[in-house]
Protein backbone atom coordinates (compact mmCIF):
# COMPACT_ATOMS: atom_id res chain seq x y z
CA UNK A 1 0.00 0.00 0.00
CA UNK A 2 2.05 3.47 -0.65
CA UNK A 3 2.25 6.14 1.95
CA UNK A 4 -0.31 9.01 1.77
CA UNK A 5 2.64 11.10 2.89
CA UNK A 6 4.80 10.65 -0.04
CA UNK A 7 4.29 14.22 -1.28
CA UNK A 8 5.02 16.21 2.10
CA UNK A 9 9.05 14.74 1.92
CA UNK A 10 11.54 17.31 2.87
CA UNK A 11 13.38 19.23 0.29
CA UNK A 12 16.75 18.20 -0.41
CA UNK A 13 19.45 20.36 -2.96
CA UNK A 14 18.19 18.41 -5.47
CA UNK A 15 14.31 19.45 -5.02
CA UNK A 16 15.83 22.77 -4.59
CA UNK A 17 17.64 23.23 -7.80
CA UNK A 18 15.20 21.44 -10.06
CA UNK A 19 12.17 23.71 -8.32
CA UNK A 20 14.42 26.63 -8.94
CA UNK A 21 15.25 25.80 -12.64
CA UNK A 22 11.62 25.07 -13.10
CA UNK A 23 10.51 28.16 -12.45
CA UNK A 24 13.64 29.81 -14.22
CA UNK A 25 12.71 27.86 -17.57
CA UNK A 26 9.34 29.49 -17.70
CA UNK A 27 11.14 32.77 -18.02
CA UNK A 28 12.76 31.81 -21.21
CA UNK A 29 11.70 31.69 -24.91
CA UNK A 30 10.11 27.76 -25.24
CA UNK A 31 13.12 26.67 -28.11
CA UNK A 32 15.59 27.33 -25.17
CA UNK A 33 13.38 25.79 -22.55
CA UNK A 34 13.57 22.45 -24.48
CA UNK A 35 17.38 22.06 -23.87
CA UNK A 36 15.84 21.94 -19.91
CA UNK A 37 15.22 18.83 -20.73
CA UNK A 38 19.11 18.56 -20.25
CA UNK A 39 19.50 19.55 -16.78
CA UNK A 40 17.41 16.89 -15.01
CA UNK A 41 20.47 14.47 -15.42
CA UNK A 42 23.31 17.11 -14.58
CA UNK A 43 20.82 17.82 -11.09
CA UNK A 44 20.98 14.46 -10.28
CA UNK A 45 24.77 14.05 -10.92
CA UNK A 46 25.50 17.35 -8.86
CA UNK A 47 23.61 16.52 -6.24
CA UNK A 48 25.32 13.36 -5.61
CA UNK A 49 28.35 14.56 -5.28
CA UNK A 50 30.96 17.71 -5.94
CA UNK A 51 29.71 18.09 -8.50
CA UNK A 52 32.68 17.50 -10.91
CA UNK A 53 30.68 15.61 -13.40
CA UNK A 54 27.74 18.08 -13.58
CA UNK A 55 30.37 20.82 -14.27
CA UNK A 56 31.96 19.11 -17.39
CA UNK A 57 28.34 18.38 -18.43
CA UNK A 58 27.29 21.75 -17.74
CA UNK A 59 26.61 23.47 -20.94
CA UNK A 60 23.00 23.19 -21.51
CA UNK A 61 22.80 24.88 -18.55
CA UNK A 62 25.40 27.93 -19.12
CA UNK A 63 23.44 28.46 -22.06
CA UNK A 64 20.01 28.74 -20.37
CA UNK A 65 21.13 31.02 -17.23
CA UNK A 66 22.93 33.29 -20.04
CA UNK A 67 19.28 33.36 -21.81
CA UNK A 68 17.31 33.83 -18.63
CA UNK A 69 20.18 36.82 -17.75
CA UNK A 70 19.78 38.33 -21.12
CA UNK A 71 16.12 38.27 -20.72
CA UNK A 72 15.54 39.59 -17.34
CA UNK A 73 18.33 40.95 -15.78
CA UNK A 74 16.13 40.18 -12.14
CA UNK A 75 18.02 36.82 -12.78
CA UNK A 76 21.68 37.11 -11.94
CA UNK A 77 21.08 36.15 -8.23
CA UNK A 78 19.20 32.87 -9.32
CA UNK A 79 22.22 32.40 -12.34
CA UNK A 80 24.82 32.73 -9.19
CA UNK A 81 23.14 30.93 -6.46
CA UNK A 82 22.69 27.93 -9.59
CA UNK A 83 26.51 27.88 -10.67
CA UNK A 84 27.14 28.31 -6.54
CA UNK A 85 25.11 24.88 -5.87
CA UNK A 86 26.47 22.92 -9.17
CA UNK A 87 29.89 23.45 -8.02
CA UNK A 88 29.32 22.61 -4.33
CA UNK A 89 25.93 20.78 -3.99
CA UNK A 90 24.62 20.94 -0.51
CA UNK A 91 21.56 21.60 1.56
CA UNK A 92 23.02 25.62 2.02
CA UNK A 93 23.33 25.95 -1.74
CA UNK A 94 20.18 24.26 -2.29
CA UNK A 95 18.15 26.66 -0.04
CA UNK A 96 20.03 29.67 -1.36
CA UNK A 97 18.83 28.47 -5.02
CA UNK A 98 15.41 28.24 -3.36
CA UNK A 99 14.95 32.02 -2.22
CA UNK A 100 16.41 33.11 -5.44
CA UNK A 101 14.28 31.61 -7.52
CA UNK A 102 11.15 32.23 -4.79
CA UNK A 103 12.44 35.82 -5.72
CA UNK A 104 10.92 35.69 -9.26
CA UNK A 105 8.09 34.31 -8.85
CA UNK A 106 4.89 36.52 -9.79
CA UNK A 107 2.55 33.88 -10.80
CA UNK A 108 0.50 31.18 -8.58
CA UNK A 109 1.21 29.09 -12.11
CA UNK A 110 5.01 29.81 -12.27
CA UNK A 111 4.63 28.30 -8.47
CA UNK A 112 2.85 25.35 -9.39
CA UNK A 113 5.34 24.51 -12.06
CA UNK A 114 8.10 25.13 -10.01
CA UNK A 115 6.80 22.55 -7.33
CA UNK A 116 5.15 20.09 -10.11
CA UNK A 117 8.53 19.61 -12.12
CA UNK A 118 10.98 20.14 -8.71
CA UNK A 119 9.86 18.80 -5.22
CA UNK A 120 6.63 17.11 -6.79
CA UNK A 121 8.03 14.92 -9.05
CA UNK A 122 10.82 14.00 -7.42
CA UNK A 123 8.53 13.02 -4.73
CA UNK A 124 6.52 10.92 -7.06
CA UNK A 125 9.20 8.96 -8.32
CA UNK A 126 10.41 8.58 -4.41
CA UNK A 127 7.00 7.10 -4.25
CA UNK A 128 7.00 4.58 -6.85
CA UNK A 129 10.19 3.78 -6.02
CA UNK A 130 9.04 2.16 -2.72
CA UNK A 131 6.25 0.95 -4.20
CA UNK A 132 6.58 -0.04 -7.16
CA UNK A 133 5.50 1.09 -10.59
CA UNK A 134 1.98 -1.28 -10.44
CA UNK A 135 1.28 -0.44 -6.96
CA UNK A 136 2.14 3.43 -6.61
CA UNK A 137 -1.07 5.78 -6.33
CA UNK A 138 -2.51 7.29 -8.91
CA UNK A 139 -1.56 10.77 -7.46
CA UNK A 140 2.11 9.93 -7.87
CA UNK A 141 1.80 8.55 -11.45
CA UNK A 142 -0.26 11.47 -12.23
CA UNK A 143 2.70 14.22 -11.27
CA UNK A 144 4.84 12.44 -13.22
CA UNK A 145 2.80 12.35 -16.38
CA UNK A 146 2.20 16.17 -15.66
CA UNK A 147 5.99 16.68 -15.13
CA UNK A 148 6.86 14.46 -18.35
CA UNK A 149 4.17 16.30 -19.88
CA UNK A 150 6.02 19.83 -19.06
CA UNK A 151 9.59 19.55 -19.16
CA UNK A 152 10.82 16.47 -17.86
CA UNK A 153 12.56 13.54 -20.10
CA UNK A 154 10.23 10.95 -19.80
CA UNK A 155 13.41 8.55 -20.07
CA UNK A 156 15.26 10.15 -17.67
CA UNK A 157 12.21 9.22 -15.11
CA UNK A 158 12.33 6.16 -16.29
CA UNK A 159 15.89 5.42 -16.05
CA UNK A 160 16.01 6.89 -12.35
CA UNK A 161 13.16 4.27 -11.36
CA UNK A 162 15.11 1.34 -13.08
CA UNK A 163 12.00 0.61 -15.82
CA UNK A 164 11.32 0.57 -19.03
CA UNK A 165 10.12 4.06 -20.89
CA UNK A 166 7.37 1.49 -22.04
CA UNK A 167 6.21 0.45 -19.07
CA UNK A 168 6.24 3.97 -17.37
CA UNK A 169 4.35 5.41 -20.08
CA UNK A 170 1.62 2.40 -20.08
CA UNK A 171 0.97 3.03 -16.58
CA UNK A 172 0.80 6.67 -16.36
CA UNK A 173 -0.96 6.87 -19.33
CA UNK A 174 -3.91 5.14 -17.32
CA UNK A 175 -4.40 7.85 -14.90
CA UNK A 176 -6.42 11.24 -14.33
CA UNK A 177 -4.77 14.40 -15.96
CA UNK A 178 -5.56 16.43 -12.86
CA UNK A 179 -4.98 13.65 -9.84
CA UNK A 180 -2.21 14.94 -8.23
CA UNK A 181 -3.81 18.42 -8.42
CA UNK A 182 -5.41 18.04 -4.75
CA UNK A 183 -1.89 17.56 -3.29
CA UNK A 184 -1.16 20.94 -4.75
CA UNK A 185 -3.17 22.06 -1.84
CA UNK A 186 -1.87 20.49 1.17
CA UNK A 187 1.69 21.51 0.00
CA UNK A 188 3.77 24.54 0.54
CA UNK A 189 5.83 25.52 -2.31
CA UNK A 190 9.55 24.42 -1.55
CA UNK A 191 10.23 28.10 -3.56
CA UNK A 192 7.93 30.08 -1.32
CA UNK A 193 9.71 28.91 2.07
Amino acid sequence: MSDPTWWRQPATPEHAAAAALSAALIRVEPVRAQSARALYPLIAESSSGDGVTARRKAGPLSTLMQALIDSDQRCTDLALACEQWLMHPSTDTGAALVVAAGSLETSPKEKELAWLCGAGIDAAMAEVALNGLRDASDAACSLIAAGCAQLIPRVWVARQLGVSRDALHRRIRTTGADDWRHLLGAFTSPCTA
